[in-house]
């Protein structure tokens, strides 16, 4: 069995440039094989960053749909590589309401220029994924790192959920591209605005146009692409009419 205690995460390499070759001392992100089981089921196995293990296990198993709510769980316990969840059935599927008005695509935006800052792990290591969930005024609701993109999602859900957000009134951020897990885990949670740095694969947009999902990406400073779901984008902001939308700021 792995323990889940921080391991030795430097590493002297060495540091090539022009005119050098010299050692340096640098930081390893850490990982552990984490199996999660619900009542008594193994539900997922992956390797992951070993931190916040509490909210992946609740973030994956709402986007699973074997949770309606944190306050079903009874139990949640972590020993070696194993996350044991007992919890109540699933009786049905929660009403999941979404965000009602259009979102204002200044406030994308300056959720992804926040991406860097909330990636603290990644500034160290270089070797993690960011997820971030803003309200549709901004608010920064939670932030979740992992060396696995989709677990770095699941983080962010479960750290909003425990603390009682309504998901559906959050908009995803996340570092890399977008993938259709991604969506998946979002949409049924209720996220329906989703931008990542990436392009979408085409499944993700598929899976986005098939459950009314507006799905963004954001190549570099000054331009987002939208993909899908541009009925969610507030009108006064658009500036090409053109298919995919392309947005600029001033």
């Amino acid at each position: 069995m792995r323990s889940l205690q921080k391991e030795d995460v430097e590493c002297v390499t060495l540091e090539v440039t022009a005119n050098d070759c010299r050692p340096a001392h640098l930081h390893l992100c850490p990982e552990a094989y984490i199996r999660l089981l619900f009542n008594g089921r193994l539900i997922a196995a992956e390797t992951i960053y070993p931190k916040d293990l509490r909210a992946f296990a609740t973030g994956l198993l709402l986007a699973e749909k074997l949770l309606v709510t944190p306050t079903d769980i009874k139990s949640l316990t972590i020993s070696e590589d194993t996350i044991a969840v007992e919890a109540d059935a699933s009786a049905g599927l929660p009403s999941r309401e979404s965000i009602a008005d259009q979102v204002d695509l200044t406030v994308i935006y300056r959720g992804y220029l926040a991406l860097e800052d909330c990636a603290r792990v990644c500034q160290a290591t270089g070797g993690t994924h960011c997820s971030l969930l803003l309200t549709a005024y901004g608010g920064i609701v939670s932030s979740a790192e992992d060396v696995n993109r989709l677990a770095s999602l699941d983080k962010a859900i479960g750290k909003a959920a425990l603390a009682g957000y309504s998901l559906g009134d959050c908009i995803l951020l996340s570092t890399g591209r977008t993938t259709e897990d991604i969506v998946s885990h979002a949409s049924a949670v209720g996220i329906k605005v989703i931008a990542a740095c990436g392009a979408p694969s085409s499944r993700a947009v598929r899976h986005a146009l098939d459950h009314d999902i507006c799905l963004l990406a954001i190549p570099g400073p000054h331009q987002v692409i939208i993909y899908s779901g541009k009925e969610r984008i507030r009108e006064s902001e658009w500036i090409h009419p053109s298919e995919p939308q392309a947005f600029g700021f001033q």
